[in-house]
């Protein structure tokens, strides 16, 4: 929660004297996600997001990016 919060101010500085306010927005939005994980279809969600969500393909492009940054930057710095 944390993180997303620090990322969303830095990105858009105009938010900081309304952190509490962006705090309250943000848990609100994602408690209204999380929500459907318990209604009747939180099962199917689950499913869904299991199924297409991860698996061997975003680890192969996690790992490909680090090492990308990580030539990237002992290149040119």
């Amino acid at each position: 929660m944390e993180t997303l919060l620090t990322s969303m101010i830095d990105v858009m500085p105009k938010l900081r004297p309304y952190k509490t306010i962006v705090i309250a927005v943000l848990c609100t939005i994602l408690f209204l996600c999380g929500l459907t994980m318990c209604t009747s279809g939180g099962l199917i969600m689950l499913t869904l997001l299991d199924s297409f969500g991860a698996g061997w393909n975003v680890l192969l492009i996690a790992v490909l990016e680090c090492i990308a940054l990580a030539w990237v930057y002992s290149e040119f710095h």
